[in-house]
């Protein structure tokens, strides 16, 4: 769900950083085996996504459009993206 494009050829994600934290909802990282809250600007690594060490756990009962969502930036190792995105 982070889209990735990057205009010097070759580049990949590498790492998201959280810039604003989840509302109506949990956004939480494996660390270890335990998880914990994620913290304003904490950078996640490629790898720890796709070992699925991030995740959201919405409120209970709470739905409708526009209802949780998140910002991060994206890097490609060297340098974080100007804008930042939104999952909702």
């Amino acid at each position: 769900d982070f889209n990735f494009s990057d205009v010097d050829t070759g580049n990949i994600l590498s790492s998201v950083k959280i810039t604003s934290l989840a509302t109506d909802g949990k956004l939480e990282y494996k660390n270890g085996e335990d998880w914990i809250n994620v913290t304003l600007n904490q950078e996640i690594t490629k790898a720890d996504i796709d070992a699925n060490h991030l995740r959201f756990t919405p409120t209970l009962d709470v739905n409708g459009e526009d209802s949780a969502s998140f910002e991060f930036k994206v890097s490609d190792g060297s340098v974080y993206s100007d804008s930042a995105y939104t999952i909702t």
